[in-house]
């Protein structure tokens, strides 16, 4: 009998009679499981005729080395839709041990035009991305080829490059910052009633008490509003010793970064219901400048600390380096409204003695009196008490003084045409 060498038998394309072969489906497992030469040693058959045999019948010549593969069925599908290059990596398997795999199992081994929805998102993300990241970076993080998303973005009209978003260089001359005058006196000609706060202290404010103010002049449309000094407390600025321990107001966090914070969020709530809003220095709030050695003016620092305002926001508010602003009145007498450093513990003594020095009309802040009378000479004179929390206050808690004077919780409303004041709840106004 003719013995044919396997060589033979496989160029000619026939089966060799030497050796008893298993079923194809046991080889293809035995291999894939152990390899061809483990495998073949196992069922007494040479590696080389057992890999002869495996390309003869179209079985794998390789084990798989622990990869598990999907149903082919499914690879094929993968395959024709990604590519191997991105199906591989989506599988958990290295592109080129899954080509060879497809290779031997006949299955495709590249793509045949899937749809784009499952490789690209949206095209509104690859805009961003591409605008923020640039084609190259984009292109890498989302495992697509550069030309291939180029292709993509031209063909579906997006962007092929990044955004410059750098703001330009402007330089300020030193001729150019003098001329902005952060000392000139501030007279506002309001459009509305204006509503004139003091002493908010922040963040020991009088929460309940500022909502009722809020209430009263959202009824009243009372649309501009003025903080007439101590916006800020500033304890942890002040030259003298600290008089408030961050955990005396249980509620409240005196640290300065958080009464940094309370600050810009309760200035964006008021620019929320305001037009706009006006404010001048107060003997605390100025402790910020002070801590600079005044090398930058107080209407800069302030807009520093309130640095969470949009450009909307800032544009309404009007911040002045001095204590005191004047409001115009067109058919009455004017009003200086005012932060002063004396203090008395009698009410209205301080603004009658600035109201008949200047002739005009004195809405005072800084004793925390609310009151309302005539001068000496007839003018108007107001104390405008303020929005802090007596009860939060430590040293008004703690220490006993004479000098103490009776604090008051107060505003005052005065009309933009007559400049008549009222002060809410102490004029008998309902409040």
């Amino acid at each position: 009998m003719v013995q044919y060498h396997p060589a033979i038998c496989y160029a000619c394309g026939v089966a060799s009679n030497k050796y008893t072969y298993p079923s194809d489906a046991a080889i293809k497992k035995g291999v894939e499981e152990f390899g061809t030469r483990e495998y073949g040693a196992q069922i007494g058959i040479p590696m080389a005729s057992v890999r002869d045999y495996c390309l003869n019948h179209g079985l794998p010549t390789k084990k798989k080395g622990g990869i598990i593969y999907p149903p082919d069925a499914e690879i094929a599908a993968g395959v024709e839709e990604f590519g191997v290059r991105v199906y591989g990596p989506q599988i958990g398997i290295n592109y080129q041990t899954l080509k060879e795999y497809c290779s031997i199992h006949g299955l495709p081994t590249k793509k045949t035009g899937g749809s784009y929805k499952h490789i690209y998102p949206s095209d509104a993300a690859i805009k961003k991305g591409i605008e923020d990241l640039g084609l190259g970076e984009y292109s890498r993080q989302r495992g697509i080829d550069r030309t291939t998303m180029r292709n993509y973005c031209v063909s579906h009209g997006l962007p092929v490059k990044k955004v410059d978003n750098t703001m330009p260089l402007v330089m300020v001359s030193f001729e150019e910052e003098l001329a902005v005058d952060h000392y000139k006196h501030l007279i506002i000609k309001p459009e509305t009633p204006v509503c004139v706060t003091a002493d908010w202290h922040m963040p020991l404010c009088d929460w309940a008490y500022v909502k009722r103010m809020l209430s009263y002049c959202e009824a009243h449309k009372v649309e501009e509003l003025v903080i007439a000094g101590d916006y800020f407390n500033f304890d942890k600025l002040s030259r003298w010793r600290w008089k408030q321990d961050p955990h005396f107001a249980k509620t409240k966090d005196t640290r300065l970064l958080p009464e940094v914070r309370q600050g810009n969020l309760a200035m964006k709530m008021l620019l929320n219901q305001f037009k706009r809003v006006y404010v001048c220095a107060g003997n605390h709030d100025i402790r910020f400048a002070e801590a600079l050695g005044f090398r930058l003016p107080f209407d800069y620092t302030m807009r520093m600390l309130l640095h969470e305002l949009s450009d909307d926001e800032r544009s309404r508010l009007t911040i002045t380096s001095f204590d005191q602003m004047t409001m115009s009145v067109p058919r009455g007498r004017d009003w200086l409204i005012c932060h002063t450093n004396e203090y008395s513990k009698m009410a209205l003594v301080v603004p009658s003695r600035i109201a008949d020095a200047e002739r005009i009309n004195v809405a005072s802040a800084h004793r925390h009196h609310h009151a309302i009378g005539v001068s000496p000479r007839g003018m108007v004179v107001v104390e405008l008490g303020g929005l802090f929390s007596e009860k939060e206050t430590q040293y008004k808690q703690q220490y006993t003084s004479a000098s103490f004077p009776d604090w008051c919780n107060g505003f005052c409303v005065i009309d933009n045409v007559t400049g008549v004041a009222r002060l809410p709840g102490l004029d008998g106004e309902a409040f």
